[in-house]
């Protein structure tokens, strides 16, 4: 762009402020200050663009630590739960082999009740029957 600069005349210089501004071209400065304004701009968009992913990156790391930290929190909790289960399961595993003797104990002692029971039945049984025979009943 060429700058033309053009001489008021006489006749100009008796023309009030406003048309000797018309007469004079001002336009490709204010182009080349946009264009330097433009390019400043851009450049600060470029540098923000970088902090921003820098803290990004910042911040990503921090929320990996700290989702590693949760993690391990986590898995901690989970082993000393998984212990103290163990430890309760066989807690009721022992209770549960107590009972089962003393339900063994149990069923042997109703056995052999039930099977002396049932010999006095048949005895009672025979007695009557062979009382009927006696008599002559049959």
């Amino acid at each position: 762009t060429e700058e033309t600069i053009v001489e008021p005349s006489e006749t100009e210089q008796d023309k009030p402020l406003d048309s000797i501004e018309e007469t004079i071209e001002v336009s490709p400065i204010i182009e080349v200050q946009e264009e330097n304004h433009e390019e400043q701009l851009e450049e600060q968009d470029e540098e923000d663009s970088t902090d921003e992913v820098e803290e990004d990156e910042t911040e990503n790391q921090d929320v990996e630590e700290e989702n590693e930290n949760q993690q391990a929190t986590f898995h901690q909790k989970f082993i000393e739960e998984t212990q103290q289960i163990r430890v309760q399961m066989n807690e009721y595993e022992d209770e549960l082999t107590d009972l089962s003797d003393g339900v063994e104990k149990t069923n042997k002692l109703l056995n052999f009740v039930l099977g002396f029971l049932i010999l006095v039945l048949l005895i009672v049984i025979g007695f009557i029957g062979y009382s009927i025979w006696r008599l002559g009943g049959f």
